[in-house]
């Protein structure tokens, strides 16, 4: 149980780390430049213009990056696609015209969906009347059941946009028939 003298002397060492704290707090500000309004700012308004400052270039970064490719970025973004399509690549050729657990994916790009011969597509996808563009392709790699339901695709879809293009574009240079 806490004596009256030990209560009472966590109160004064409070107020003196409160007085302590608040001599601070004023010889930091008050070396601090005024703003346009003449008020000197606190250390959290000088703390804020700190991080802002550093934060600004990731900003930029992240704005220049949201734009999309440049002429430039083709290479990079095929180079990326590559990466994504890893996910792909045990069910897909993207060289060889057999077939493996999914269809081979050579010349996709103008071609109906279901229409590599021998092998067994889902009747959802035969009906779907879908014809492979950049479009078409971005919505299935996005939601393979939403866009066509009931399919036999075993993946759930790439959430990150830009791997979606990135992935269109590597199988547009590579999927081209010889």
């Amino acid at each position: 149980m806490a004596t009256v003298n030990s209560v009472l002397s966590e109160a004064v060492r409070r107020r003196r780390r409160v007085k302590a704290y608040r001599a601070w707090r004023a010889r930091r500000t008050a070396s601090a430049e005024p703003d346009r309004r003449g008020r000197r700012p606190t250390p959290l308004r000088r703390g804020t213009r700190a991080i802002a400052a550093r934060a600004l270039p990731l900003l930029l970064g992240a704005a220049l990056s949201a734009c999309g490719p440049g002429e430039d970025d083709g290479e990079a973004q095929i180079a990326r696609g590559q990466q994504v399509f890893v996910h792909c690549v045990a069910c897909h050729h993207i060289d060889s015209p057999a077939s493996k657990a999914g269809p081979t994916l050579q010349g996709m790009f103008g071609r109906p969906a279901a229409a590599v011969p021998g092998f067994a597509y889902s009747e959802a996808l035969r009906r779907s009347g879908i014809v492979w563009n950049d479009a078409s392709l971005a919505a299935f790699l996005t939601d393979p059941r939403g866009t066509v339901p009931d399919n036999r695709m075993a993946f759930a879809g790439l959430r990150d946009p830009n791997d979606v293009d990135a992935i269109i574009a590597f199988l547009r240079h590579a999927t081209r028939l010889p």
